[in-house]
């Protein structure tokens, strides 16, 4: 019994001490508080001579890119945000007041300068200093520290959209005090607490102090600290949804040199894919800001809708040589020079070329030079017959019979050689109409080889302005 009374003592004395020792904590916070502020203004610079300047350093975090438009060129983002200055009339002795080094008091207490984002792109311009808590030192040091979200005007060079880095610039400066009152110092900010939103990564950041004379105030100089925050795009989003599937649409384009003329879909393919590129383009235009420069995404995809207009060209010229005939005129001979005897030659060697005789004409010249013969054995013994049997005087029916009999053959030998004309008519326009066949598989194969290179043109430039 005795020993947990000693032990409930001990306890009652360590509670009332403590108790003791925050209240004369809270006292003293109290009586420093009123020691310091009883004769203090915010309203005018805490400064013992009007000769001090007041130095303020700054210091800038960019904690996450909560939205880069590149359209309305503008940057939101979320930022961590120090100010450092030195107030004159906030110090005081620890030891006088229970070892206390610092005070939490409302900003709206003090002074503070009227640092301002000077590329603000949010609307208003306002004081985002006000309703925050500062820490004060013994020393009279002041310390703003608050997390900000700011959307400042950003210049975007999209020349390597989607593989780009942007450079974004944050501008801060006291707006009515010049530099004889009130100068801003930057200090280097720190990548590591930067959070990536899946589409930008933080490359750098870095700041430059400058001077600057303004035309509303002249003869003044007013210092300011600029951030520049340097940004790289993510491409990955882009080469699976823009990229890749312009590449496919290019392969898809290349599949109509391989369509036969007679299947009649190679300028409905043609028009498709066209189509298709010219929707895809129209996504990239409504990403991008109206200016003059195009991005290399843009140039591939102008790039590719021009070598597909191309091919529709000429699958039209191909269609157009592929369904000639005779009614036209035969092939040219400097183009079956070219074409069938040289460009044939290396593309397609399996296209031959057909002599100047088909075999069908060599046939039919044979069948009528038979007849010919035939012709010559026939009718010159029935001539002699008959001269024969007039001299004999024969019966006018045989006379009938051997004339029947010539006429017979004459007829004969016209139809035939009507028919041996028809089929060597036939034999022309088939070789006619093979041949304009030919010249436009070959020029369908040089077309072809022309696309590819194009192709690889385009690509090696993009990958050219790239690296």
């Amino acid at each position: 019994m005795m020993k947990i009374t000693r032990y409930f003592k001990y306890f009652m004395i360590i509670f009332v001490a403590i108790i003791f020792k925050g209240t004369l904590g809270t006292k003293e916070h109290y009586d420093l508080f009123e020691r310091l502020f009883s004769n203090y203004t915010s309203h005018i610079r805490p400064v013992y001579h009007k000769d001090t300047s007041t130095n303020v350093s700054m210091k800038l975090f960019l904690s996450q890119v909560i939205h880069l438009d590149e359209r309305m060129q503008t940057l939101k983002s979320n930022s961590w945000l120090t100010l450092i200055w030195i107030d004159e009339y906030l110090r005081w002795r620890p030891e006088n007041y229970n070892g206390i080094t610092n005070l939490k008091v409302p900003s709206s207490k003090i002074w503070m300068p009227d640092i301002t984002l000077y590329n603000n792109a949010g609307g208003n311009y306002y004081n985002f200093m006000e309703d925050r808590v500062v820490i004060v030192t013994y020393e009279g040091v002041i310390t703003w520290a608050s997390p900000m979200i700011f959307t400042t005007y950003c210049k975007i060079n999209v020349n390597a959209f989607p593989f780009d880095k942007q450079t974004c610039t944050l501008k801060f400066g006291p707006w009515q005090y010049d530099k004889s009152s009130v100068g801003i110092k930057g200090s280097d900010g720190d990548i590591s607490v930067f959070d990536s939103d899946g589409q930008w990564d933080m490359v750098n950041i870095s700041f430059k102090d400058e001077e600057e004379e303004y035309p509303d105030d002249p003869g003044k100089k007013f210092t300011d600290v600029e951030y520049e925050v340097v940004l790289r795009r993510r491409p990955l989003y882009y080469l699976f949804n823009l990229v890749t599937p312009c590449f496919l649409v290019s392969i898809v384009a290349m599949m109509t040199f391989f369509l036969p003329p007679e299947s009649g879909e190679k300028i409905s393919l043609c028009i498709t894919v066209l189509l298709s590129m010219t929707v895809f383009l129209l996504m990239v235009a409504e990403t991008m800001p109206p200016t003059s420069s195009v991005p290399i995404i843009g140039q591939y995809f102008a790039a590719t809708m021009a070598l597909i207009s191309l091919s529709l060209a000429m699958s039209t010229c191909v269609l157009n040589i592929h369904h000639r005939s005779s009614d036209t005129h035969p092939v040219p001979g400097w183009m079956r020079k070219l074409v069938l005897c040289k460009l044939a030659h290396y593309i397609m060697p399996s296209c031959k070329l057909d002599g100047e005789e088909s075999i069908v004409g060599k046939r039919l010249a044979k069948e009528l030079q038979a007849w010919e013969i035939v012709d010559q054995n026939t009718v010159s013994p029935l001539m002699e017959q008959r001269h024969l049997t007039g001299n004999c005087q024969s019966s006018n029916h045989h006379q009938q019979t051997l004339k029947a009999q010539e006429d017979l053959l004459w007829k004969m030998k016209g139809e035939i050689r009507k028919i041996v004309t028809h089929y060597e008519g036939e034999a022309v326009a088939r070789r006619v109409g093979s041949d304009w066949i030919k010249v436009a598989r070959v020029l369908d194969r040089v077309f072809l080889f022309c696309y590819l290179i194009g192709s690889i043109l385009t690509i090696t430039g993009v990958v050219c302005q790239l690296y």
